[in-house]
């Protein structure tokens, strides 16, 4: 008797911590890492539009006001759900911090929302997920913000949210 209390509670527990995958597509994403500077060092809002088309919004090292917004391929979300996929960002959990005390150093954020209505969000404060998955991410968007910054316009993000 006391084994089958044993192997349900060992059931219980790992099907807790192995997150569903997501099924959906990429509609959202959002990317910001930040140091002691005064804006973000890394950000990156990637979103399917109301019309249909992709966008990528990058305000790294600048103002939320003068943000650069460019349309990119619907490719994209297919190769950040790769992503996400391969790296299991779905396991990822929802804090990571340091286990000293740590008063400097690099924070992150991640948020991705799918098309079935799953939501992934997970952040760090001088501490990242075991794996490439985050630089993974970064590497893929500076690659598509590469690719599509010559026509990106500035965009006042107070205004678009």
């Amino acid at each position: 008797m006391v084994w089958r209390y044993i192997i349900l509670l060992f059931t219980a527990l790992f099907t807790w911590s192995c997150a569903a995958e997501p099924a959906g597509e990429v509609v959202w994403l959002s990317y910001h890492e930040y140091s002691a500077a005064v804006y973000a060092t890394v950000h990156y809002d990637f979103q399917q539009e109301e019309d249909g088309r992709y966008t990528l919004i990058n305000c790294a090292n600048r103002s939320p006001e003068e943000a650069l917004i460019a349309i990119v391929p619907a490719g994209v979300a297919m190769r950040l759900k790769q992503i996400v996929s391969e790296e299991k960002m779905h396991r990822y959990k929802e804090e990571y911090r340091p286990l000293a005390d740590v008063r400097d150093g690099n924070s992150w954020t991640l948020t991705v929302q799918f098309d079935d209505g799953q939501t992934l969000s997970s952040s760090g404060y001088a501490r990242r997920p075991r794996g490439n998955g985050l630089q993974r991410l970064e590497d893929c968007l500076n690659e598509v913000w590469e690719q599509a910054k010559d026509s990106a316009v500035t965009v006042n993000l107070y205004e678009k949210y």
